[in-house]
């Protein structure tokens, strides 16, 4: 038996938006749900906390409204939202109207920072953001998964899982099969370990030695 689990990201896209925030984002996934709901099948937004962090400073009324509401939605309609990191959002800025994506993409370029911009605080305020949208709608809510933006969870790994192990995150999202994947911004070697399926337990050494330990 094939068990299929189908997973979004929830993003506005990474070059700025050209047109508007319902064209580029809220529209397309407001047709996913749909769509997910006349199928009545079950999906997971990973969603770009980070820019919905930012956006709260930036652009309430604007954006973030719109961006909470619609995951609150999603959670309405029985489906599952979870976390995704863009780090660039840190350093971005906003102004006129429009954002400016700074170039750190990785946590791992965070890692000397101070909190809360190390790689637990940024964790740790993506869990809780999620909480604070979610749990209003869903009592039940539990941040237990993770998608890296960019899928860029190396060289530090093992600094990003204990840091998702202290949120009680039980699965990564971030590695594929194919080998190596090339990124505009990084090259990095997936190593073929999550053949069988995808996402998989944590190893709590590497990303290249899925233990399969729950």
């Amino acid at each position: 038996m094939i068990y299929l689990n189908l997973a979004f990201d929830h993003e506005l896209s990474l070059g700025g938006v050209t047109s508007s925030y319902e064209q580029n984002l809220f529209d397309p996934t407001r047709q996913i749900l749909d769509l997910a709901g006349d199928l009545s099948v079950p999906v997971t937004f990973f969603t770009d906390v980070l820019c919905g962090i930012r956006f709260r400073e930036w652009d309430s009324s604007g954006f973030s409204d719109s961006y909470e509401a619609q995951l609150q939605d999603a959670a309405r309609r029985g489906h599952d939202v979870q976390l995704h990191l863009h780090p660039h959002w840190i350093d971005s800025t906003f102004g006129g109207g429009r954002f400016v994506p700074a170039d750190r993409y990785a946590l791992h370029d965070f890692r000397a920072e101070a909190p809360p911009n190390d790689i637990d605080g940024i964790v740790s305020r993506g869990v809780e953001f999620l909480d604070d949208v979610i749990r209003p709608v869903d009592a039940s809510y539990r941040c237990r998964a993770f998608r890296a933006g960019g899928l860029v969870i190396e060289p530090s790994q093992e600094e990003i899982f204990v840091a998702l192990r202290r949120q009680g995150i039980r699965f990564d999202s971030s590695s594929r099969s194919w080998s190596p994947i090339l990124m505009s911004f990084k090259i990095f070697e997936s190593c073929g370990c999550c053949k069988s399926i995808n996402p998989w337990s944590r190893s709590e050494i590497k990303v290249c030695s899925c233990d399969g330990r729950m």
